[in-house]
């Protein structure tokens, strides 16, 4: 598979909310009720993301196949601990 890796900006919010709720439907299946995983919305954690990707504390990267669909995302951001 080719793939490309590069900086996520708000416009790859709804991108990776799919990725994101898709990785817990395909992660979680076996530990979550099928009615709590049915209620994940990729809508309101696009909202997240977009919050998130804004803020500017976290630097958040994503890898995109040959068609430019993200199909992975990592995010870094410093310690949240007060000595951090």
């Amino acid at each position: 598979m080719t793939y490309s890796i590069r900086q996520a900006s708000v416009d790859d919010a709804t991108a990776i909310a799919l990725v994101h709720v898709q990785a817990w439907l395909e992660a979680h299946a076996h530990l979550f009720p099928p009615a709590f995983l049915a209620g994940l919305d990729v809508d309101a954690r696009a909202e997240r993301w977009a919050q998130i990707l804004v803020d500017g504390r976290t630097r958040a990267t994503v890898a995109e196949d040959a068609d430019r669909v993200v199909i992975g995302w990592a995010t870094a951001r410093p310690g949240r601990d007060d000595d951090a």
